[in-house]
Order: C-alpha cells, then structure tokens, then sequence
C-alpha cells in the first residue's frame, strides 16, 4: 500500500459510493436503515398529485361557497332589520332591504343619504304624534260608573285583567266614554 504525502486537495465531493473500492478513507457516513426508508416511500405520480389538486381546490370551492352563502344570508339579515325601522313610513321591509343593501355595495354615499332621509322623515313622524296610539284610556279619567261596571265585570270573570274589564265595561257601554 503507497501513502501519499504531500497531498494537496482542492474539492471535496460527498456521494453514496466512492469510484475507489480500495479506498482506506471514508470521508461520508450514511445510515443504511434510515435511507433504506427514505428509498421506500411511494412517489406520488404525477397523475396521483394532479388528481389531489383538484380533489382539494373542488373542496376549498365548496367551503368557499357555504362561507359566502352565510356571510350572504348574515348580510341579508342585517339590511332587514335596518329596513324594518322605516316600516313605520309604509315601506315594506321584505322590498326596502335588497335596495339598501345594493346600494351600499354598489354607491355607499347613496346609501348613507338614503339612510339619513329615512331617519328624517321617521324622526319627523315621531314628533308629529300621527301614530300614537288611538282611544288611549287613562286610569284616572275613568267615571265612577265605569269603575262600578268593570269591578262587576270582573267579578263574574276573574280571569280577565283589570284593563281588560275596563275594556269590556267601555265596549257594553260606548255612550260612558
């Protein structure tokens, strides 16, 4: 066997099986049972990750739809129950609500105007009394011989309230109101 002196090395190259048997250097170490593993896996063919990507992007696109779908209906919900403040004006909620919610997607300032004229105009039908509530009775305005009829009213139906006798002695007697 001839050793070499002298030697001078200008690369160092690391491979699974040197060009030389007769070689007394080992210069890389590799794990027999962990690359036997390694070798064993199954690559996954082309056509196998091909139909995998597909498979995954068909699901996202189901999730995708059902998180739109709810957020959708979420959205909805919300411009029916801004609509159905303004009831009170005689729109329809059930008509109202779909145009806020285009406009507020395709024109926000349209739909800000708009919200800010409904709230006028319900604002304003607040303080005019129109829709304060008819044939309001009072508990103190009531005549003794109103009083007198509810209380026997009362007594021979005792499950009716007291506001509710007093109802039923107005409805018997209309000329007392």
């Amino acid at each position: 066997m001839t050793n070499l002196t002298n030697l001078e090395i200008n690369e160092v190259s690391l491979v699974d099986e040197g060009a030389n048997p007769e070689a007394d250097i080992l210069l890389f170490k590799r794990n027999e049972t962990k690359s036997a593993e390694t070798d064993a896996k199954v690559d996954v063919q082309p056509e196998t990750q091909a139909e995998n990507f597909d498979e995954l992007t068909a699901t996202l696109k189901t999730l995708t739809d059902k998180l739109n779908a709810q957020i959708e209906k979420a959205e909805d919900a919300e411009f029916h129950k801004i609509a159905e403040r303004y009831e009170i004006l005689g729109t329809d909620a059930d008509k109202l609500a779909p145009m806020l919610k285009a406009a507020s997607k395709t024109n926000p300032q349209l739909y800000e105007t708009a919200i800010r004229v409904l709230d006028g105009a319900l604002e304003a039908v607040k303080k005019s009394g129109t829709f304060d509530e008819l044939g309001k009775t009072g508990t103190n305005h009531e005549t003794p011989d109103v009083q007198k009829i509810a209380a026997q009213i009362q007594k021979s139906q005792p499950n009716l309230t007291w506001r509710q006798a007093l109802d039923a002695a107005y409805l018997q007697h209309p000329e007392l109101q």
